[in-house]
């Protein structure tokens, strides 16, 4: 099937068993598996959407958890998961899965890892442009308004400067 134990506690949220079994020498990017642990983890789970694609991954909860696995994504991360990871046949990348959920926390945290907001999957799509198409991240402002494209974007778009100016002071040291 290419699902490993440590892929199915990743999209889990189980961050104990994901420690234990990175402990017992667990591959952190599943090589031998079909989905990187970081994609189900930073997605929250696996989605209908994704089951319908992947069928095979059934043992998988269809639910997604409401944040994301944060605690997870932090710990594969720790442990050198690759960020660039993409989910076979779409080229989803961890990045575009927490961005079309909504998880703002685990976009920052993924960005930080210097996951590439450029990187397009299958249908050429950013997790920007993702972002953009499921409504998430506008601006915070005191009076309540409908997130817009230009709002969503600048958002993501000042996450990445913000990483790449952290990273441009780092490499001047």
């Amino acid at each position: 099937m290419g699902s490993s134990a440590l892929t199915c506690a990743a999209a889990g949220g189980h961050t104990s068993v994901v420690h234990m079994l990175l402990s017992a020498g667990a591959d952190v990017n599943n090589a031998a598996g079909t989905v990187a642990p970081l994609l189900l983890a930073a997605q929250g789970g696996l989605s209908l959407f994704c089951l319908f694609l992947f069928p095979s991954h059934l043992l998988f909860s269809p639910y997604l958890s409401p944040a994301g696995h944060e605690s997870v994504v932090r710990l594969l991360l720790d442990k050198k998961a690759a960020t660039d990871a993409k989910l076979p046949g779409s080229g989803w990348t961890p990045l575009m899965l927490a961005a079309q959920n909504g998880f703002l926390n685990i976009v920052q945290i993924l960005v930080s890892h210097h996951s590439d907001v450029n990187e397009a999957n299958s249908l050429q799509c950013t997790a920007l442009d993702i972002a953009s198409a499921f409504f998430f991240f506008k601006k915070k402002e005191k009076k309540k308004e409908t997130p817009t494209l230009e709002t969503k974007r600048e958002d993501l778009l000042m996450m990445a400067r913000d990483s790449s100016h952290r990273r441009l002071q780092s490499d001047q040291r």
